[in-house]
């Protein structure tokens, strides 16, 4: 099913009642980021054309787009996608970013411009503790976020391997 085939049926984001209701279109602009041993791996999954139409879909749709990223090149990719997406049908979708924050201050900036929502962030996994070991870096930054008026839409709960604790997440974003 495509996002296309979605609105013939009348599907919009919000659509629905109090025992269904229908939030977007999930897609993974990457996946993983890192193998176990902490290593970088780019595994994009678009090209910038077909994640640009997919997203024009979307925005022409009325449905939001909840993209899974965890990598700086996966950022560049949505926010490009998304910027070409919303010149081509400007409207006010707040589509949303999952999993890992920006790190740079330019690439936040850009991301609250086109009202990117930051979603499913895992606090968690602060410098230096990815899943398997290895560094992330700069992974959340969620007082700049909140200083720039940056919506956090969910924070993960979970954590992947059972090693997650929620007062660990609380005192991470902190």
């Amino acid at each position: 099913v495509g996002v296309k085939d979605l609105t013939k049926v009348g599907w919009r984001t919000g659509f629905g009642d109090d025992m269904f209701r229908f939030g977007g279109v999930k897609c993974f602009v990457d996946g993983i980021g890192s193998d176990f041993m902490g290593h970088q791996i780019a595994d994009v999954k678009w090209t910038r054309e077909a994640l640009t139409e997919a997203l024009t879909d979307c925005q022409r749709g009325g449905l939001q787009a909840i993209m899974h990223i965890v990598t700086d090149a996966g950022w560049a990719l949505a926010l490009d996608a998304l910027e070409a997406a919303q010149r081509a049908v400007p409207g006010n979708l707040r589509h949303r970013f999952d999993h890992r924050t920006a790190t740079d201050d330019a690439v936040i900036e850009r991301a609250r411009s086109l009202g990117v929502v930051c979603g499913v962030t895992a606090p968690q996994f602060k410098p230096g503790t990815p899943p398997g070991g290895g560094a992330y870096g700069r992974v959340h930054r969620y007082r700049t976020l909140a200083a720039k008026k940056m919506f956090i839409a969910v924070l993960d709960a979970a954590g992947p391997g059972g090693f997650y604790h929620p007062m660990r997440g609380v005192a991470n974003m902190i």
